[in-house]
């Protein structure tokens, strides 16, 4: 049995951590108002890569994990059903979802 790679891993759990942000940013935006680096973290993507951010779903605290621009793209494309583009229309949703609040 192949063991996987610590670093597909981390990269692997660092996507869908940012994609869980990005969705309760969309969700409930009311939480992260006036969060100004928050914002200017999601007007480009790549300092939405770059994102170091703890948040809490239910009980639970999480923190995204900064990557590299091409490694989040690479990694969306290949684990996420809408790829890069998808994400990148995630993160335009949660910015509009914060300059709505």
């Amino acid at each position: 049995m192949k063991k996987t790679d610590a670093r597909v891993e981390r990269n692997t759990s660092a996507l869908f951590t940012l994609v869980e942000c990005l969705e309760k940013i969309r969700r409930v935006p009311d939480s992260f108002k006036g969060n100004k680096e928050l914002v200017a973290a999601l007007k480009s993507q790549s300092s939405t890569a770059a994102l170091s951010f703890s948040f809490t779903v239910g009980e639970e605290t999480k923190t995204t994990t900064p990557v590299s621009l091409n490694t989040l793209k690479s990694y969306a494309e290949s684990n996420l059903p809408t790829g890069f583009n998808g994400l990148n229309k995630l993160r335009v949703a949660a910015l509009e979802a914060l300059g709505k609040v």
